[in-house]
């Protein structure tokens, strides 16, 4: 005769079961237990096989790496019981950054999974395995502890490593980093301000923008910068709240800098930058301003037609006719300038204070898009042209800033058009498949010393 016992869960981390037994003519409990070498205990003593009376048993089964079993036991007839249990195994976090648009394959634990790109899920103690869409094997180890596993579409040599790619849904125009957060803006009728959680890199939308924003943060606060009219929205992060603070009417307007209690903008259409003070607006005529740049007291402001540096409340500090400034990036300790110079494919170090200049790198090859600087590294962002149809290629140079070696060489996508960068993350923007790269540096730090 078949009966079913009926378990009580004592724990809300515990596992519900209907366990079937067959009574049989004697007294004894015989428990069959997956893994065999699992401990088994009685109403808290340990269970090597004898007899049970009737009334309520607690039975709890336990081992290392698996999540443990507690049931209650209802004992009417002193009959021969037999139960069957098999335990769970421990899951532990497993995440894979793999930022191609490509269908990958995780086997563990005789199970099998497929997804696309980046992957979050939790897994079984023991052997995992990652094929890609050629079946090829690329990860095989034995994983006992949350593990991160990154893969690029990389040469072997390269070092760096990509963490994520967030797809968004219109290409991206603007982003800076704040705390745990990247904020941005994108491009078309329908961008939002969004952010991305540098934890697990998902991606939130706050409000419509409906044109092109750009972005400054400070450490609590964030603005946006509408480029049609030079309108400045505050946007306060913890409470979510957002105003308008300055309608300046300013066409083309297409960089924010907040120092000082004023606000700097500039619009390369009216060869002006504009400092705003409450409600005084004044302007400053700097040839095509590309970047604005805090010095001291003061801001430096990059020309780029022609090619310039000055200083706001001054004058002129530099002035190269043959050369066109796209970017410029300041090295807070020593008050240096890197200028990115399209027109000679090179990088030049500048210092404001003694006007002293000279050549850091020279490309042979690409078209420098961006510059910036983390810690001790200096990266350029440059982009290869194809030919016919093809969008051609691009690339993240990374040199040490002292001796100027390169020490790192990361691919990106075919249309790289920005960096954006904190102590260790880096982020490429990519016009064409309307994403994001986030690739850590942070592994090159000691080479840069």
């Amino acid at each position: 005769m078949s009966f079913y016992l009926v378990l009580a869960c004592l724990s809300t981390n515990d596992h519900i079961h209907s366990v079937p037994f067959t009574r049989n003519d004697g007294l004894s409990l015989k428990i069959s237990v997956s893994p065999s070498d699992a401990n088994v205990s009685i109403n808290d003593k340990p269970w090597v096989g004898q007899v049970i009376s009737k009334g309520k048993h607690t039975i709890r089964l336990e081992k290392n790496g698996y999540e443990t079993l507690e049931h209650v036991l209802f004992v009417q007839e002193l009959d021969a019981i037999a139960l069957s249990f098999s335990l769970e195994s421990n899951r532990i976090p497993f995440r894979l950054y793999f930022p191609v648009q490509e269908t990958f394959v995780l086997k563990n634990q005789g199970k099998t999974f497929s997804f696309d790109g980046s992957f979050s899920t939790s897994i079984h103690p023991g052997i995992v395995e990652v094929y890609n869409s050629q079946q090829q094997l690329i990860f095989y180890d034995e994983v006992e502890e949350p593990r991160d596993v990154y893969r690029c579409p990389q040469p072997i040599e390269q070092r760096s490593a990509c963490v994520s790619t967030i797809k968004l849904p219109n290409p991206p125009l603007h982003a800076v980093f704040q705390a745990d957060t990247v904020w941005l803006t994108d491009l078309g009728r329908e961008s939002h301000l969004q952010s991305i959680s540098l934890k697990d890199f998902s991606l939130k939308k706050y409000f419509l923008l409906g044109e092109k924003h750009r972005l400054y943060a400070t450490k609590t606060d964030l603005y946006l910068l509408r480029e049609s009219d030079g309108e400045i929205r505050y946007f306060n992060p913890q409470t979510l709240g957002a105003k308008v603070i300055h309608a300046p009417n300013i066409p083309r307007s297409n960089e924010l800098l907040v120092k000082d209690k004023k606000m700097y903008v500039s619009s390369w259409l009216r060869n002006q930058v504009y400092v705003l003070e409450e409600d005084r607006k004044t302007a400053k005529t700097i040839k095509k301003p590309k970047s604005m740049l805090p010095f001291g007291d003061d801001i430096i402001v990059l020309g780029s037609q022609p090619a310039s540096v000055s200083l706001l409340g001054k004058h002129t500090i530099l002035q190269k006719n043959d050369s066109h400034f796209v970017r410029a990036v300041l090295k807070k300790d020593t008050q240096t300038m890197l200028i990115a110079d399209t027109e000679k494919q090179a990088v030049w170090s500048f210092v404001p204070s003694s006007k002293q200049i000279e050549k850091f790198c020279q490309l042979e090859s690409g078209e420098i898009r961006d510059i910036a600087i983390v810690n001790e590294l200096v990266l350029l962002l440059i982009h290869y042209s194809g030919e016919g149809f093809s969008r051609g290629t691009g690339e993240i140079i990374v040199y040490a800033y002292e001796d100027k070696k390169i020490i790192d060489r990361i691919p990106t996508t075919n249309t790289p058009v920005r960096l954006f960068v904190s102590d260790e993350l880096v982020v490429v923007s990519d016009l064409t498949f309307q994403s994001l790269l986030f690739f850590d540096v942070s592994v090159l730090a000691h080479d840069s010393q």
